[in-house]
Order: C-alpha cells, then sequence, then structure tokens
C-alpha cells in the first residue's frame, strides 16, 4: 500500500465514522445540538476548536439572523453577531446554491507569508489556521445556511488538502440532519427542547409510560405530563406516537422536517 492509498482509506475512516456519529444526532432541535455537532466535526482536525450554526446570511457574507450556535468554542466571534461580516466568506470556493463550498485561512506569519487561500484576520489570536465550510439547509431559502469553522492553535498549523476534503464530504449529511431537526423555518429560542424535555423525550421513545418517567426523574406524573404537552407543542405532534416518530426522525413535522 502506498502512502497516497494509506491516506485515503485514513480520510475515508474519519468520513465513515463522523457520518455515523452525525446520524445519531437528534432528530429534533435541541440546545446541545449545535455543540454536539461541533464534537463531531472537530474528528476533522483533533485539537482544534470548533464553532458550528445556522444562520441566514446574504449574499455578501453578512450575517442576518443567527438561529443556533454551539462548538467547542467558548467565546462568540464578532462576526457571528447579527449585523457583522463573515471575514472569510469572499474565500469561499465557487459552488451552486446547494452545494457545500469551503475555504482554508492562513495567519500570516511575521514576513507577511501565508500556506491558506487568504490571510484575513484570525479572531482567536492563538490560531494559525482555520477551515470552514457552508451550506444551505434547503433550496427554497439560500440565506439560510449551515456553517462549520474549525481553528487550528497547535501544529500542524497548516490545513491539509484531505481536511478539507473531508469536511466537504460530510457536509450534506450534517445539513440534511440539521433539516431534519430544525426544519425548514427558522425555530426561535421558544422552540427548542430543553433538557428536561429532552430527557423525557428519549424516555418516551424507549416505550416508558408516564408513570414510569416520572418515578425515574423523581417528578410527578403531572408535571411529567406538562413536559409532554409542550414537547407536543414545539414539535406539533398531535398523538403520541406521532410524538415518538418525530423523535426518531421518522416523519415530517408541521414545521417541514424532512424524513
Amino acid at each position: 500500500m502506498t502512502i497516497t492509498d494509506a491516506t485515503f482509506y485514513e480520510d475515508l475512516r474519519r468520513v465513515a465514522t463522523m457520518v455515523r456519529a452525525i446520524c445519531a444526532l437528534p432528530a429534533v432541535p435541541t440546545q446541545d445540538w449545535c455543540d454536539r455537532a461541533g464534537e463531531i466535526v472537530g474528528g476533522i482536525r483533533p485539537g482544534a476548536v470548533t464553532c458550528v450554526y445556522i444562520a441566514s446570511i446574504d449574499p455578501d457574507g453578512r450575517v442576518l439572523r443567527m438561529e443556533c450556535r454551539g462548538g467547542t468554542i467558548r467565546s462568540e466571534p464578532l462576526s457571528q453577531r447579527t449585523g457583522a461580516s463573515l471575514p472569510w466568506w469572499p474565500e469561499l470556493t465557487p459552488a451552486g446554491s446547494c452545494e457545500a463550498r469551503t475555504a482554508r485561512i492562513a495567519q500570516a506569519d511575521s514576513e507577511g507569508a501565508t500556506s491558506g487561500r487568504t490571510a484575513p484576520r484570525l479572531e482567536l489570536q492563538d490560531s494559525r489556521a482555520a477551515l470552514v465550510g457552508v451550506i444551505p439547509l434547503q433550496p427554497r431559502d439560500p440565506l439560510r445556511m449551515l456553517v462549520v469553522e474549525l481553528w487550528v492553535s497547535e501544529e500542524p498549523w497548516s490545513i491539509s488538502d484531505s481536511d478539507e476534503a473531508c469536511l466537504a464530504a460530510v457536509l450534506p449529511e450534517l445539513a440534511r440532519q440539521a433539516l431534519l431537526a430544525f426544519g425548514e423555518r427558522t425555530v426561535d429560542e421558544a422552540g427548542f427542547l430543553t433538557a428536561r424535555e429532552q430527557h423525557v423525550l428519549e424516555l418516551l421513545s424507549s416505550g416508558h409510560t408516564i408513570k414510569e418517567i416520572a418515578t425515574q426523574l423523581s417528578r410527578s406524573p403531572h408535571t411529567i405530563h406538562d413536559h409532554v404537552k409542550s414537547l407536543h407543542r414545539k414539535l406539533n405532534a398531535s398523538c403520541r406516537g406521532e410524538l415518538v416518530a418525530r423523535a426518531l426522525g421518522h416523519i415530517e413535522s408541521g414545521n417541514g422536517r424532512a424524513p
């Protein structure tokens, strides 16, 4: 086996591992969805700081609305705030309106040299390079995007061709799962499932009764019923079976979640 063959199979393994994990992401809008997605795409560059977000972005790269954001990053970059412009936007690879686009960004060294396509100021000051990827969630709203950012702050500093190829390979599946969870219309803050509601839904999906869930969570059946009512409202489910089916990603909801 040649070095090229070995690299190819390692990239294939990385992509397969990430796709399996992406398919296990919640099929409903949870508060930690982007955090979990960020942990998964971190497999592209172990040790990199990740940020995953869903936002409406105009053709010039200006953030019109931030819908959901998370990852391993702990601060909010200024460029991701509503009304700000993404500095790396002009460097995205050209593609059709429904295809994934990526860009490699390298911080200039002391002599001004870079190893990426461009050298905009990296907002994480200890980062030397970044890899970004963008893909629309669905054709009917081309401004609503899923964005992935990976910030590299340890050697090797540069982003490789295989790193970029891996991101481009997993972006469509990540977007499919995001559309399944968030639907075709923007989800406001009140539409996200709380951690408790998510736990109740998981137990319902596992076949537990209201009484069993109440006992397991040390809550009254009345409290669990209130959580279930909220779940019906947020997921637009008309019955318990429909609620579980939507949690498992088997049917569409009133928000246009794809099967």
